[in-house]
């Protein structure tokens, strides 16, 4: 292991020499090399082999660098209401697997909670970002980007609840909005009505 790791790791040619001779190349793909040698986030990098740059891409959707951070900042998995959620579903016994792929009609799924035996998947959905009845809000700032795009979320929901019923899956939605505890009750409670396929 090298105490100082190289900068970075490129497939056109070997950089590890930090007497690597200076010139022009094409760009390639490269990976940043973290502390202890462990490959972080590729990296568009051209010109000077010595003094790699970052190639900027397209201009950001974002209105302002304070949105992009904010946006940038949100998981798309493990949210604090889908583990709430699970908590209280663990809590009352029932045990499952989370973001279990499930492959119906054609369509690739990764439910927050999986019941593979009771054939059941649970979503947790965020108001905003899948257009809650009571909670959603239309973004005034580039709306050219934000109406389409959450129209194809919801499209895209009713997609994977079709494929999944088609399958034979229950499915349940729960907003991030409802309480965990309550939330977890109905989901119980439509558990205990789907007969196990558990042979």
């Amino acid at each position: 292991m090298h105490s100082r790791p190289c900068q970075v790791e490129a497939g056109v040619r070997d950089v590890g020499s930090r007497t690597a001779p200076s010139r022009r190349w094409h760009a390639a793909v490269c990976l940043r090399i973290g502390r202890w040698g462990q490959r972080r986030m590729p990296v568009l990098i051209m010109g000077d082999m010595s003094r790699p740059t970052r190639v900027k891409g397209t201009a950001s959707w974002a209105t302002s660098p304070g949105i992009r951070r904010t946006m940038r900042s949100n998981r798309s998995a493990d949210t604090v209401p889908e583990r709430a959620l699970r908590s209280a579903v663990h809590a009352l016994g029932l045990r499952f697997r989370a973001n279990h792929r499930i492959e119906a009609a054609g369509v690739h799924v990764r439910p927050d909670m999986v019941f593979t035996a009771r054939r059941v998947c649970v979503f947790s959905d965020g108001c905003f970002w899948h257009r809650c009845p009571e909670h959603a809000t239309d973004p005034k700032a580039n709306s050219d980007y934000w109406a389409p795009k959450l129209l194809a979320n919801v499209e895209r929901d009713r997609r994977v609840d079709e494929a999944l019923r088609s399958e034979g899956w229950t499915v349940i939605r729960v907003w991030e909005h409802e309480d965990p505890g309550e939330a977890a009750e109905r989901v119980a409670a439509l558990i205990s009505l789907c007969p196990s396929r558990r042979r």
